[in-house]
């Protein structure tokens, strides 16, 4: 007499290594916030110097705007540290969606056929459904990441070519003309 034994029933997913706790990711993000704040406030007070127009000190007034880009940049680098983390965390939440309902469709199918019942059906589509919705939103987070990325990276060369030429600008101009200009192309004076 030949016995059948069940099939074996799934294992749960398990989290990836490259899975970071959510308390991580919130400590995280709560730094990056009062980083910003800080870097904020020092914007601000760099540009006021920037904006006095009683300062002829045009060493000093390069010395204030390379230290405004350099605060704009930090800031730049922590937006996008946030958006980062925000998007695995969405990623990690998909992730572990993802897996469970591919349990739960495990489970349905490794009954045998005259085991299910309609209810087995209807849950099995409903998963199904649910299963393309959230590979479907997996996608808009990586696309949305790409997207990002490529504007960073016009960002930073718009940034890059905006010092450059501001340099390049200096043999031709007086002090007082390039400094008038370089605020002008940064929008501190109009």
């Amino acid at each position: 007499m030949c016995s059948k034994r069940p099939p074996k029933a799934y294992q749960k997913f398990a989290v990836g290594k490259d899975h970071i706790d959510t308390c991580v990711i919130q400590q995280e993000l709560q730094e990056i916030e009062s980083r910003q704040r800080e870097l904020e406030q020092r914007g601000v007070e760099l540009e006021k110097k920037l904006r006095q127009d009683g300062d002829d000190d045009a060493t000093h007034d390069d010395s204030l705007l390379a230290e405004w880009f350099e605060v704009v940049n930090k800031k730049n680098q922590l937006v996008r540290r946030e958006g980062e983390l925000v998007a695995q965390a969405q990623q990690q939440e998909l992730e572990l969606q993802h897996a469970e309902i591919e349990y739960q469709l495990r489970v349905i199918l490794q009954k045998q056929e005259h085991e299910r019942i309609d209810a087995d059906a209807q849950q099995e589509e409903k998963l199904l459904e649910m299963l393309v919705e959230v590979v479907a939103k997996r996608n808009q987070v990586v696309e949305r990441l790409e997207e990002d990325r490529l504007r960073e990276e016009a960002e930073d060369r718009d940034i890059q070519a905006l010092m450059q030429t501001g340099g390049s600008e200096k043999k031709k101009e007086s002090g007082k003309e390039k400094k008038q200009k370089k605020k002008s192309k940064l929008g501190l004076i109009k």
